[in-house]
């Protein structure tokens, strides 16, 4: 991504307990048998590093279609967002540049 060269970045606190929060999706078991293989160990990395800046994690796994979208709505509209410096999201999964895969195979925008 390119930046314009007079464009400052700001900053913001990270000071809140705790500092914000995180949503993890982990997608690993496919219907069509596919497997992301590692996909284990990526998702302890994650939910170590983010346990340990203090974030209060939301993780799913293997979700359908609606479930994925649902999930991300939910943690979209949560009320400690308000509480907390900071909110991530993360999904482990298949995908291209425009969709990641859901477990039933079809892509969520």
């Amino acid at each position: 991504m390119d930046f314009p060269d007079d464009f400052e970045f700001g900053e913001y606190s990270m000071r809140s307990s705790p500092r914000g929060n995180v949503l993890i999706i982990n997608n690993e078991q496919f219907e069509d048998n596919k497997c992301r293989d590692g996909a284990r160990v990526d998702f302890a990395n994650l939910h170590n590093v983010f346990n340990k800046l203090g974030f209060k994690i939301y993780e799913h796994s293997n979700l359908e279609y609606w479930p994925m979208k649902d999930a991300i709505k939910e943690f979209a509209k949560l009320e400690d967002h308000a509480l907390v410096d900071m909110a991530a999201v993360c999904i482990l999964s298949h995908g291209d540049t425009k969709k990641i895969q859901s477990t039933d195979g079809l892509g969520v925008e």
